[in-house]
């Protein structure tokens, strides 16, 4: 009996050869939501590891911030998160309102994204521990008041900041050499200095929309290099002044000067267009086209730009001869289509022969 079982034993190996690796099962099994933290342990948050093993934290569930302490302070198999987020409906019930040193345990992002929260203040060490990883911080559509913008320095990678739909009084000097892109739209009656980006020379785009903006002080983007996109939108301007709109080099691919009272333009108001850019002065109260302002704004974005003046209570007077007649054919193509005269008539369909009439 013994024979045959050894022959059969045999056989079976010769059919099914016996693997030279050994896999050996570990005496603690990995816990089934590696590499995240234990499901249980972070309720109501959702940890999900991408195919790179990036962690994505989304604690859009949170109630309070008592309970992101809580979640933060739970055994986490790796301490280096991609990215942590909230998304939240101001109206409901959920309560964060305030972001305290701490609150993150030691857990580190590259990205947070946090909106719409009933959040106010966020302390000075918040995100200290991702200070040399941090590359994007959105805060968008919160009810904050106060933030640590003397931090953003300690922040080596940071490239993107979003503080926009916030209830932000005083925007301080910025300092940083990383930061690209800054938004900080809708916080109504915002105060700045003239210097406040100095030290942010890097930016490739500004938006400062709706913050209750009166004027442009010269010199306010001049330290700029690199700056391709410049939004102040529904804003309260009326005039352009010399030297408002003046960046470090010809790089501004968009200028959006939207929904303001904007009657005046002086002479070298606007420098630093780039060549097929785009420039609205849409929804102003631009009555006239003077050739020695408005040559030298059209000569930046040829040959292939766009000027656009639509909804401006344009006169279309012998201003325009310069437009539609003298310069025709270098600079009629680059105003927008929709820019008509208060008679309703498009400009780019005036007769010239009206202006070699009347216009001396």
């Amino acid at each position: 009996m013994e024979s045959l079982l050894l022959v059969l034993l045999l056989g079976l190996s010769a059919t099914h050869p016996v693997s030279s690796v050994i896999r050996i099962r570990p005496e603690t099994p990995v816990p089934r939501d590696w590499p995240c933290p234990s499901d249980p342990d972070i309720v109501p948050c959702i940890c999900e590891a991408d195919t790179n093993f990036n962690l994505n934290m989304d604690c859009s569930g949170a109630v309070d911030e008592l309970e992101l302490q809580r979640i933060f302070q739970a055994p986490f198999p790796f301490y280096d998160l991609q990215s942590f987020t909230i998304v939240q409906d101001i109206n409901d019930l959920n309560n964060i309102r305030n972001l305290d040193s701490g609150v993150f345990a030691d857990i580190t992002f590259e990205i947070v994204n946090i909106t719409g929260t009933k959040l106010q203040t966020i302390s000075e060490n918040v995100f200290l521990k991702s200070h040399d990883r941090l590359k994007h911080l959105a805060l968008s559509g919160n009810l904050i008041s106060e933030f640590p913008f003397e931090t953003l320095s300690s922040f080596l990678k940071l490239e993107t900041f979003h503080i926009d739909n916030n209830l932000i009084s005083l925007l301080p000097n910025l300092d940083s050499n990383t930061l690209k892109d800054f938004n900080i739209d809708n916080n109504l009656n915002l105060k700045f200095e003239v210097d406040v980006f100095k030290n942010v020379p890097n930016l490739q785009s500004i938006s400062m929309s709706n913050i209750s903006l009166t004027d442009l002080p010269p010199g306010l983007f001049a330290m700029q290099r690199n700056l391709s996109t410049l939004t102040l939108n529904d804003n309260q301007l009326t005039e352009l002044v010399e030297n408002a709109i003046v960046p470090m080099n010809r790089r501004l691919n968009e200028l959006s000067l939207v929904g303001n009272h904007i009657s005046q333009v002086t002479h070298d108001a606007i420098h630093g267009l780039a060549d097929n850019s785009r420039a609205s002065f849409a929804n102003n109260e631009i009555k006239t086209l003077e050739k020695s302002i408005w040559q030298g704004i059209f000569s930046q974005v040829a040959e292939k730009g766009i000027i656009d003046l639509k909804d401006n209570p344009l006169e279309c007077g012998c201003d325009l001869k310069w437009l539609v007649v003298d310069n025709v054919d270098d600079y009629m193509h680059l105003l927008s289509r929709e820019s008509a005269c208060t008679s309703g008539e498009f400009v780019s369909d005036l007769n010239p022969d009206y202006f070699n009439k009347f216009c001396p």
